[in-house]
């Protein structure tokens, strides 16, 4: 289950699995004297449930999500799926969760640095394009080691990318830490939220979410609990 890091590629067809299902995300925030725009990475685990960064979404007191779009399979100006829109704050801040133990002034936040984006049920209906189900799978019983074989893709959006290309890479596995493990990928600002799997038997399994250069938040037991409840507290139609 080793390899040694292969070179970047963009990802030119972004319609077969999985890379049909990472998105691209614009995320508005509403601050205390203006908003801003910020382009991100995130992943379907169920048909409306996106798995992300907690940072993309987290808010403080000085800055709220106001406002999603989620682009399935972007490839510059094409998707795969119909592009998702989450308007207005109200509606975000009911649609998004994030690890009660992740802030942005812990020096510990990248041990926490997760959560979820749930596409309202009601949004989701009037959605002609969009999938049934996921490429990505939470497991409990895989264990990552240091030299298995990771997978990442996400979209770049700074050093001469815009978030318009997917691009992805793979290696072996760096140190894994408690909550924590590191790799080499070449990643940039706009990967934040990226899906690490690895690829057994025909699944993809996540096991981290790529939060910062270098580094991953690893799907510990923990987390992927805290995820399930998550997920258990959401209608599920497929």
């Amino acid at each position: 289950m080793t390899s040694g890091l292969t070179p970047l590629k963009i990802i030119t067809n972004t319609n077969v699995e999985p890379f049909s299902h990472i998105c691209y995300q614009q995320i508005s925030r509403k601050k205390i004297f203006r908003s801003s725009n910020y382009m991100s990475t995130g992943f379907l685990i169920r048909r409306n449930i996106i798995l992300t960064a907690g940072h993309n979404i987290y808010s403080n007191a000085f800055s709220t999500v106001s406002n999603i779009k989620i682009f399935p399979g972007r490839y510059k100006e094409t998707y795969t799926y119909d592009v998702i829109e989450i308007p207005g704050t109200e509606l975000c801040q009911a649609s998004i969760r994030v690890h009660p133990n992740y802030s942005f002034t812990k020096n510990n936040k990248i041990d926490y640095d997760f959560g979820i984006i749930i596409i309202p049920e009601a949004i989701l209906k009037n959605t002609k394009n969009w999938p049934t189900a996921a490429s990505f799978e939470l497991d409990k019983l895989y264990t990552l080691e240091p030299g298995h074989e990771i997978h990442v893709a996400g979209f770049p959006a700074s050093h001469g990318y815009d978030g318009s290309l997917m691009t992805a890479q793979q290696q072996a596995c760096g140190n894994v830490n408690e909550k924590t493990f590191s790799h080499e990928f070449d990643t940039q600002t706009g990967n934040s939220g990226s899906p690490v799997w690895v690829e057994i038997n025909g699944k993809r399994i996540v096991v981290g979410v790529h939060t910062f250069a270098e580094a991953a938040t690893k799907l510990t037991l923990e987390n992927i609990d805290h995820i399930t409840k998550w997920i258990n507290t959401v209608p599920q139609n497929s």
